[in-house]
């Protein structure tokens, strides 16, 4: 009972009951303890699972600490226990006892210690890194509407691939008020266990300002968290909340993101999810290669083809490019999932990723490729896809020289070879072609074996191509060394050529398939020196003499060589023979007549024994032998070929030694000698000359690629098995002697059916005999046969003899491994069961098998319990929070009845001065909401409300009264030439803008600085000077006048914003002017344009690497996007929904604005020739046209359709080639349209007749605008500094 007891201990221990840690219920055993410089309640281990499957990180808590310790660290068991997320720490087990409280997790390090570690690619893995962290935060504030309260960098932890998770919920909790009474939120009230956390605490937390921090933004406290984990991955630990005011070694990239997360106002204060959003924008932090490639592969299920098509053709180049480690531990992982579950499209795309796959696997090093790469791959030959068996195959030549060659047989060879019978085509012809790049893995015992056979089964493939292939692939292995190919050993051995190979190349020579016969042709001639001289002179000249008159071209071309490398094998053979036989015994390798005579009659092609068979049979042979000559084997080299299958009606019989010559009168037996036979050399003029090129149309194959998806869904039946085209005969029919002479022989042993067989000649054979071995005395389980004598073996005690004596059970002979041959037999022998349970050791070993079984069955209903307890529990919290959930939804709507109780009494009461104070009491309501909305919201409110009343005031708009009629403007000439308002050191006025009511002129110059000119005046009135380069956008706002303010652009990546001096309302005006009030550095590159809002409240800019972004008049950027052009002008629509911009590549976009969405795109760099940069872009005051310009065209757009409405080409219009259109601009009215090319010409809208042409001068002019509402001048501004004023007479 002592021996039962312990093995019930030592199993119970490994099952369960105690951990390795010595933690009831605890599976983790501890090992290192990690000593990091954060700050933490918890001691950090690495440590394994007993079973020492998976590896884990163990957190410790000691009890000892306090109850207020214990308080945070319950609650982050609590919290990791029921919140899960890819981005948060995953939870494998928890436990809690007197002592101590213990968390498993997933495999990780603390982010301090990371930070540490030099690594390729750091800058790209903090930028996914801080993504991952974001989006965790995201999934607690929005979706568990919880706030996380401890972000830095000690509550995030990196895995092995590089890729962080949060953790670090000690103070985990509801944003909100909680339901059970007086109770604080935890990070409210134990802040304190917190090492450090005051020196990371929130303004409104040190404030004490809770009712802000329950009523206000959620997610704005995680944000100031998430900016502290920003300080701390690049500055190191934070002392002070005053050090996150400085940017350090923040990188400018991130710097106004950082700004937005650690503003001091909660309201204003940007969340995770915020972060994200901007973040991601193109151009922002987070808009990297590196992240969207690590988002589209965790993605891929869900993208549209085209996106796969266009992610998966850079695939090797961005992979290139990613971090080592990351490569390994994350991307490798998802690329074989891909794989090997699908769902990523076409067969193209499996090939990139298992070319990916393969690339990645040559960067690691031999360990690390057998334990991560190598395994997966060999795992794929197993699946049912026949897509991805297909990729396989074709791809076997990027990785198989990686894999060992114990795992290539063991593992791969088997899946493998099942290719040669698969039903579809496509998948057997790829396994052929792939079978060359297999075979220098193989042993010689394999490769002769097996693969050799399975190739010459399929010479009698149904497909032409098939055939054709699997001779060239026989081809090559025969001839190895001269193809290039290093086989294990000697290759393939000179028996499985004489006895496999070449009964299929004899076979092939007959194909209907004009490239097979060739194709077996050139292997012939290339296999020459290793026929057996009597063989080719017997059986294969007379063969191939047919093919020297074959229809086709290649083929006669073909049997010639083949004629002529046999005859030279035949010849050398034939100088090494005697030069006349005595009387004697037979000399060496020159039988005798009677032996001749023989040889005529016995199918000793295929090297099985010859037995004396009687006259009928003879001469059905001899009949049989009248289209295919038939040699004479020797004794000691007979060998069944490959294809050969073994019945259960046709078992193989041992043959004799002897060489029997039968007569229809006598039978003698005489041994013969084997004659020495040099193996002559392979001849040059033989060679191998077949096209390697595998899918060359002229092999007939008739699969296209496009066809290839259709034929791997399908399945192919294979050839017919009783001698359809190439089919292969499977079962023999025995035939019954009817002669004396038969009747004489019966009793000999019948030889098996040949490889002649299952190619289509004709064979008889005897009767079969028993299936019992000689060695064993039963049937064979795994039958093999000898090549040298034919007997059949049970292979199992074959080759325990063999390495045992070396020589064959029966005849002495020496035999090796090699020169065996398996078969097959149909159907299997069955072995009976073996009378096992007659002992009692028997019995005894059965019952402890059996009490294995149930110990270890145990065992997993334990762990299905378990997993079912953590369910359970989890579903428990759920239910909990549910159920809080309703009581404060019953809670609210109690409040709300009885507040309605109360308001329904109180109606009778209601004073005029309540009803009075309303309207004010409703729009410091409507303040109060606007205080809540985000900047980008109230923009996007007010630009709708801006777009509704002005759209129905256009509909109702009238032609103003005193509008210029056209008739007027046809007499129009040059009124007033204004000279050098700027300076001329950099001559070039580069803007122009006119106020509403057509006196002063805003201009922008080369100068660097802007002027305001008066017309009525006749003076500059003020110089607006700042800008350290040319300026080159200036509008004035609200309609423009003295009392408004003005914007300008410059090349100095800047935006200014002028307010009026107080003395503007007066007479004098060395009181005017205009004061810089802020100054706009939101551009990284020169300001192509800025366009103000219809509200006058926000104006958008634009520079030229394609940014632009919308701000308010008090300097604040609510709004950013980015175009993939660079811009060169932009617009606002009138009613300010829409942004129209011009790009420097010929191309206007009309942009939504809220969505920030090109809505449209107009190709004006097809029309003409030259055409590229927009230089004019302007909308008609109706909200329907839109003009543009470039060098060489101007065209006016029907917004409605999309169309250009009318178009004019710079030759037509200016009548010069060398002209070039400038700019253009529509009148307030809506109702003219001036064009500058060279000229000015003034057109009417719909109609688009020309009213007038007016001459500019010399000076080229870039700007021009209309005065006044009713159109009563129009001025231009040249690049000599001068403004040209232009009315009708």
């Amino acid at each position: 009972m002592s021996g039962l007891s312990s093995y019930l201990f030592s199993t119970l221990s490994k099952v369960g009951g105690l951990g390795g840690s010595g933690v009831p219920d605890f599976h983790f055993t501890l090992g290192e303890k990690l000593e990091f410089p954060g700050k933490t309640l918890w001691q950090v281990h690495l440590a394994q699972s007993t079973n020492g499957k998976q590896e884990a990180t163990v957190f410790v808590f000691d009890k000892g600490q306090g109850a207020s310790h214990t308080a945070a660290a319950q609650n982050a068991l609590k919290r990791m226990r029921t919140l899960r997320h890819p981005n948060m720490l995953k939870y494998l087990e928890g436990v809690e006892t007197a002592e101590a409280i213990y968390i498993a997790t997933e495999a990780v390090v603390p982010l301090v210690m990371d930070l540490g570690v030099k690594r390729d690619g750091s800058d790209e893995l903090i930028k996914w890194g801080l993504f991952k962290v974001a989006e965790a935060l995201k999934f607690i504030n929005e979706d568990c509407k919880l706030v996380h309260g401890n972000m830095a960098a000690t509550s995030v932890f990196v895995t092995r691939a590089g890729e962080w998770r949060v953790g670090g919920l000690e103070l985990a909790d509801v944003a909100g008020s909680k339901d059970n009474g007086g109770s604080q939120q935890m990070y409210r009230q134990y802040t304190s266990v917190i090492p450090g956390y005051a020196a990371r605490m929130a303004p409104e937390m040190a404030a004490q300002n809770w009712a802000l921090v329950q009523g206000g933004k959620l997610g704005a406290l995680d944000g100031w968290g998430l900016a502290v984990l920003i300080y701390e991955i690049y500055n190191g630990e934070l002392q002070a909340a005053t050090q996150m005011q400085t940017q350090g070694q923040i990188p400018q990239s991130v710097w106004p993101l950082y700004r937005r997360l650690y503003a001091t106002d909660m309201r204003r204060r940007a969340t995770a999810a915020e972060f994200l959003q901007v973040g991601q924008q193109t151009g922002g932090y987070l808009d990297s290669k590196f992240v969207r490639a690590c988002q589209f592969i965790e993605n891929v299920a869900v993208k549209e083809e085209e996106e796969r098509r266009e992610f998966f053709a850079g695939l090797d180049t961005t992979i290139a490019e990613f971090p080592a480690e990351f490569t390994k531990h994350k991307i490798l992982p998802e690329l074989l999932k891909m794989i090997e579950f699908g769902g990523i499209g076409s067969r193209e795309h499996d090939a990139k990723v298992l070319s990916s796959v393969i690339q990645i696997g040559k960067r690691m090093d031999e360990d690390e490729y057998n334990r991560l790469v190598a395994p997966a791959i060999v795992q794929l030959f197993g699946s049912n896809d026949r897509a991805l068996r297909f990729n396989l195959l074709e791809h076997m030549g990027g990785f198989i020289e990686s894999v060992p060659q114990s795992l290539v047989l063991k593992k791969v060879y088997p899946d493998f070879a099942a290719g040669f019978l698969d039903g579809a085509p496509a998948i057997r012809e790829a396994t052929v072609k792939a079978a060359l790049v297999l075979a220098p893995k193989l042993n010689q015992k394999t490769l002769n074996g097996d693969l050799m056979r399975q190739l010459v089964r399929l010479v009698a493939d149904a497909e032409p191509g098939i055939r054709t292939n699997s001779l060239i692939c026989i081809g090559k292995l025969c001839t190895a060394r001269r193809s290039g190919i290093e086989l294990e050993g000697d290759g393939v051995t000179e028996s499985t050529v004489r006895f496999v190979v070449c009964p299929a190349l004899l076979h092939a020579l007959r194909d209907q398939f004009p490239p097979v016969r060739s194709a077996a042709l050139s292997v012939a001639s290339a296999c020459a020196g290793r026929w057996d001289a009597l063989e080719v002179s017997r059986r294969v000249v007379p063969a191939i003499s047919p093919l020297l008159v074959d229809s086709e071209l290649p083929v006669r071309s073909a049997a010639f060589k083949a004629m002529s490398a046999m005859i030279s094998r035949v010849d050398e053979y034939a100088k090494s023979m005697p030069e006349t036989s005595s009387k004697g015994p037979a000399a060496p390798g020159k039988p005798s007549v009677q032996t001749q005579a023989s040889m005529g009659a016995a199918d000793g092609w295929s090297g099985w024994a010859v037995s004396s068979l009687s006259s009928t049979i003879t001469g059905a042979l001899s009949l049989a032998s009248s289209s295919l000559p038939i040699g004479q084997a020797q004794p000691g080299d007979r060998a069944p070929s490959a294809p050969t299958i073994i019945t259960s009606s046709q078992p193989p019989m041992s043959p004799r030694n002897s060489t029997t010559v039968s007569s229809p009168t006598a039978s003698v037996s005489k041994p013969h000698p084997k004659p020495q036979q040099p193996i002559a050399a392979e001849p040059e003029a033989s060679g191998w000359n077949f096209d390697d090129n595998w899918d060359d149309s002229n092999d007939a194959w008739g699969l296209d690629d496009d066809d290839l998806d259709t034929e791997l869904a399908g399945e192919q039946p294979l050839a017919d098995s009783q001698g359809g085209a190439g089919g292969m005969v499977t079962r023999a029919a025995s035939i019954e002697p009817t002669s004396a002479s038969a009747s004489k022989t019966s009793a000999k042993p019948a030889r098996p059916a040949s490889a002649l067989t299952a190619f289509g000649a004709t064979s008889q054979v005897a009767k079969p005999v028993s299936r019992r071995t000689k060695v064993s005395g039963e049937a064979p389980t795994e039958p093999v046969i000898s090549s040298k004598t034919g007997r059949v073996y049970e292979k199992r005690l074959l080759i325990k003899h063999l390495e045992e004596n070396g020589r064959e059970p029966q005849t002495d002979h020496g035999l090796s491994e090699e020169e065996i041959i398996s078969v097959y037999a149909d159907p299997p022998a069955v072995k009976p069961r073996p009378p096992t349970l007659t002992s009692i050791p028997a019995l005894l070993s059965t019952f402890q098998n059996e009490w294995d079984s149930l110990v270890l069955e145990t065992f997993t209903l334990k762990q299905q319990y378990q997993q079912v307890r953590q369910e359970l529990s989890q579903a428990l919290y759920q239910n909990d929070a549910a159920c809080r959930v309703i009581a404060r939804l019953m809670k609210e709507r109690d409040e709300a009845r009885e507040t309605l109780a109360t308001l329904q009494a109180q109606v009778g009461t209601v004073t005029k001065q309540a009803t009075d104070e309303e309207p004010k009491n409703e729009a410091q309501a409507m303040d109060v909401d606007k205080e809540d909305q985000s900047p980008e919201e109230v923009y996007c409110e007010k630009a709708a409300e801006t777009a509704q009343v002005l759209s129905k005031a256009r509909m109702k708009r009238e032609i103003p009264e005193g509008l210029v009629t056209a008739d007027a403007w046809k007499t129009a000439k040059q009124s007033e030439h204004v000279e050098s308002l700027h300076t001329t050191t950099k001559p070039g006025i580069l803007s122009l803008d006119v106020d509403r009511a057509g006196d002063l002129a805003l201009t922008g110059g080369a100068d660097n600085h802007a002027e305001v000119y008066s017309r009525s005046r006749d003076q500059t009135l003020a110089t607006l000077k700042g800008h350290t380069k040319k300026v080159t956008a200036a509008v004035w706002v609200n309609g423009g006048g003295l009392e408004q303010s003005i914007v300008t652009g410059s090349a100095d990546k800047s935006v200014r914003i002028w307010s009026p001096k107080a003395g503007n309302g007066g007479e004098s005006v060395r009181s005017m002017g205009w004061t810089k009030s802020s100054i706009i550095k939101h551009h990284s590159a020169e300001i192509a344009g800025i366009a103000v809002h219809p509200s006058n409240e926000y104006f958008a800019s634009a520079s030229v690497d394609g940014n632009w972004a919308i701000h308010s008049m008090e300097g604040t950027t609510v709004i950013s996007g980015s175009i993939d052009s660079p811009i060169a002008k932009i617009a606002f629509h009138p009613d300010g929904m829409f942004l129209g911009i011009g790009t420097a590549d010929g191309y206007a976009k009309i942009v939504d604005v809220k969505q920030k969405q090109v809505l449209a795109t107009l190709d004006l760099s097809s029309s003409v020739e030259g055409a590229t940069e927009i230089n004019g872009l302007h909308f008609s005051e109706n909200g329907y046209y839109f003009v543009t310009t470039s060098p060489c065209e101007a065209a006016v757009w029907d917004l409605r359709k999309q169309k250009k409405a009318q178009s004019w080409s710079v030759s037509d219009l200016a009548g010069n080639d060398e002209a070039r259109f400038t700019t253009a601009c529509f009148d307030m009215s809506g109702k003219y349209l001036a064009l500058v090319a060279d000229n000015m010409f003034v057109f009417k809208v719909k109609g688009w007749s020309q009213l007038v042409a007016l001459p500019t001068g010399e000076s080229s002019v870039h700007a021009v605008a209309w005065c006044g509402r009713v159109s009563s001048s129009i001025v231009a501004a040249a690049m000599d500094n001068s403004l040209q004023y232009y009315a009708p007479e």
